[in-house]
Formats: structure tokens, C-alpha cells, sequence
């Protein structure tokens, strides 16, 4: 695991690697620690607009419409994915100029540009799924 000097007395090298395992160990913890923290916060503040709107909804339940209900989260789905292609197209603008004819840059602005489109496709055929689905239906 780690790569220790030979050291004549058997006590000091058994000491030597207990303490580094237990920095290690310490390491190992407190990173996992983070990820939980991080990933309990996120749940966390993800779930506060449910608890509104769970006590919104004990107080009259209203009778939704299915492709209300649908088109409300997809109008949501489109406006984040309209967001992130375009924090896609600027982290891409902001490579293609950095890049001083590194081609690994141009090429990693490019991957950007085409997720971006990508997305924005994706939102699009979303909009156009669901106008056509509640067309059919109605």
C-alpha cells in the first residue's frame, strides 16, 4: 500500500504504518464525508419546493389535467435545458479563444458547440412531443 524505507525495528515500522494508514484513513473519510454532505444539501434544497407544495395541495386538492400537469414540467424542462446550452456555448466560446491553436482545446470547444445543439434539439422535439400529444388527445 505504501512504500516505506526498511527500518531496523520492527516496533517503529508497524508505527510508521499505522500512522499512515490513519492519515490515509482520514483522507478516505473526510472525502466520503464531503460527497454525503454535498449530496444531502442537494436533496435537500431540491426538496424544500415539495414541501410548499405538498402543504398547497392538503389544503384543496385541486383536480390537474394530465397534460397540464405535463406541459407545466416540460415549459420547466425547457427553460433549465435552454440554460445549460447556453453555459454549453459559452464555456465553448471561452475555449475556442484560449486555445491559441491547440487542437485538443479546439476539439473540446467543439464537443461543447454540438452538446449544446444536441440539447437544444432535445428541448425542442420535447415542446413539439407534447404540443402534438395534447393536439391528438384534445
Amino acid at each position: 500500500m505504501f512504500s516505506v524505507r526498511k527500518v531496523s525495528s520492527p516496533s517503529l515500522m508497524k508505527s510508521l504504518e499505522y500512522k499512515l494508514s490513519k492519515v490515509e484513513f482520514h483522507k478516505l473519510y473526510m472525502k466520503i464525508m464531503k460527497k454525503i454532505l454535498l449530496s444531502s444539501a442537494t436533496i435537500g434544497l431540491l426538496a424544500i419546493p415539495l414541501v410548499g407544495l405538498a402543504a398547497a395541495a392538503a389544503n384543496n386538492a385541486p383536480n390537474l389535467d394530465v397534460m397540464v400537469v405535463l406541459q407545466s414540467v416540460i415549459n420547466w424542462l425547457f427553460a433549465i435545458l435552454l440554460v445549460i446550452a447556453a453555459l454549453c456555448i459559452i464555456i465553448a466560446a471561452y475555449f475556442f479563444v484560449t486555445a491559441a491553436g491547440n487542437p485538443e482545446q479546439t476539439a473540446k470547444a467543439r464537443t461543447f458547440v454540438l452538446y449544446a445543439i444536441v440539447g437544444l434539439i432535445v428541448a425542442f422535439l420535447a415542446k413539439g412531443i407534447v404540443a402534438l400529444v395534447g393536439t391528438i388527445v384534445t
